[in-house]
This record gives structure tokens, sequence and C-alpha cells, in this order.
């Protein structure tokens, strides 16, 4: 293109999505101070240190500066308010050095991860996740999509997702909303979502689409998860009625105090479930359980 031939002074541009597959290697040559929101792939040489929103397609390969390129770009960017990271691959680090990249991100309050095509989670993306401090997110998405023309990944255990994007107790103090989103390829047994709650005290929104979402048959531990606000049930196809009787159960314990009391509790085309099954809940708590096929 004879546009790689210029280099650009855009000093008022303010947002640029690019999914072409010429423009991300001049982009280095452009001048974009203004540059607030970027979508797109990221780029060798890629300067930009004025983004409050990004979106970065990741893919490993000779043009991209691996894990630890990505803690350099992201940390250069220190008013980043919202963070989405869609991995098509596994991500590997470039450099040698004994001394690992890190990024603290004190504003960010969005921050999003999308496995496109499985579940890219080694021990690179370990470190990197290690190295990357998110101290003041309010709300955090995870969506797993496998590839229907490969077939089943080879990893359909979200467990060592979890206990790496989920790390120790409390992780994320701010946090105040969280999404799980899978495809049917991926199971996420009830006991683990429990435990990821249990870690999660500030959290008060819950939405979870997960058709291999694996109620348990004990129930929810005493302890119990946090006063959540509201939940939104989609999709989850093995869901039992037993399993959402105990969750609602478990967080009406707050109903003495309004601030803690649930708001809302969601059932949405949850297919195995008959429509009648809830007739007693939705008595008790009128509005505020919705039940929708």
């Amino acid at each position: 293109s004879e546009l790689s031939n210029y280099i650009l002074d855009l000093p008022k541009l303010r947002k640029l999505t690019d999914y072409s597959t010429y423009l991300a290697p001049i982009l280095a040559k452009w001048s974009m101070p203004s540059l607030a929101d970027y979508e797109g792939e990221l780029c060798p040489d890629f300067s930009a240190t004025t983004l409050v929103s990004c979106t970065l397609n990741l893919w490993e390969g000779p043009k991209f500066d691996g894990l630890d390129g990505l803690l350099s770009f992201i940390s250069n960017n220190p008013t980043l308010r919202s963070l989405s990271l869609i991995f098509h691959e596994f991500i590997p680090y470039m450099s040698r050095s004994q001394v690992d990249a890190k990024a603290t991100l004190s504003s960010l309050e969005t921050f999003s991860v999308h496995f496109a095509g499985g579940c890219y989670i080694d021990s690179n993306f370990e470190r990197f996740m290690t190295n990357l401090n998110l101290p003041k997110i309010t709300q955090l998405s995870l969506r797993l999509v496998s590839d229907p023309d490969y077939g089943a990944p080879e990893e359909s255990d979200t467990g060592r997702l979890f206990r790496v994007l989920f790390p120790g107790l409390n992780p994320y103090p701010t946090l105040d909303k969280l999404d799980l989103i899978t495809d049917a390829f991926y199971v996420i047994p009830s006991k683990q979502l429990e435990e990821l709650l249990d870690r999660l005290p500030s959290l008060r929104h819950l939405y979870v689409e997960a058709p291999q979402l694996n109620p348990s048959a004990d129930g929810w531990t005493e302890r119990g998860p946090p006063p959540l606000h509201s939940v939104e049930l989609s999709n989850c196809d093995r869901l039992t009625r037993g399993f959402v009787e105990a969750f609602v159960n478990v967080l009406l314990r707050n109903d003495h105090s309004d601030d803690d009391r649930m708001k809302t509790f969601t059932v949405f085309n949850c297919r195995g479930i008959h429509y009648l099954a809830f007739s007693d809940l939705e008595a008790k708590l009128g509005d505020r359980f919705v039940f929708i096929l």
C-alpha cells in the first residue's frame, strides 16, 4: 500500500480500529499524541502512551514481542481504564532477560480476557499474570470459546485457569462484577465456582453463561458466597433445581442488611429445568426471582 510510504502526523486522532493485514507494521511511523482508544493487533514499536481503552488481538509470531512486550506496552499506558486481551493461541515470552517486565495499572477498572479457539494456559501465561498488577479493577470478564474446525480443545478443565487468574485470597479487592462465559466444551464444576466466589469478598454482581456448569450434590459451603446483589445464570443447561435453591437460600442469609440484600436472581434459557421447578421460589421472592425459558 502507498500508505506505508508516509509518516503521518495525526494530532487530534482519538480512536483507531485496525483489523487490516497491512496497517499494523506501519503504525510506528504515525504520530498520534491524543490517541485514547485503540482496537487491533499489538505491533512492534507501536509506542502509544495515552490510551484509556485498549482491545488487543494477540498472535504468536515474529512480528509480535511476546508477553514481555505486551507487559511493556500496557505499562507505558498508565491511564488505561479498560483493557481487553484476546488470545488466539499460546503466546511465549521472547526476552531471555533474568528480570521480568512488570506492569501495574492503577487506573484500570475493566479487564477482559478472551481465549478464542482454545484455553491457552501455560507457564508463560501464568508468568504474565504474576507480573500484571491490577489493584483497582471493578469489572472482570472471562470468555472461553473453542474452535469448531478443530473439535474439542486439549484442555477443557477450567481449574487451572481459575487458579492463575484468581490467585490466593482476595486477588482483586475492589472487584464488583464478574462475567464468566464459556461454550459447551469447557466444564465448570460448581465447587470451582463456589471456591472462586469465596475468594472475592467485594463481588456484588455475577453473570455466568456456561452450558457445562456442573452442579454438585453437596450444596454450598457453610461460609457461602459474598453478599451478591445480582446473579444471572444463562444457558446453563445442566443446572438443577437443587443447586439454584441452595444458591438462593445461602444469599438470603443477608436479607437482614439492606446493603447486602440480594436484589435479583435470574435463571435464563437453562434448558435442563422445567418452567414449574421454581414456583416456590417465585412465590417466596416475587420479582426478586426471575425465570425465563
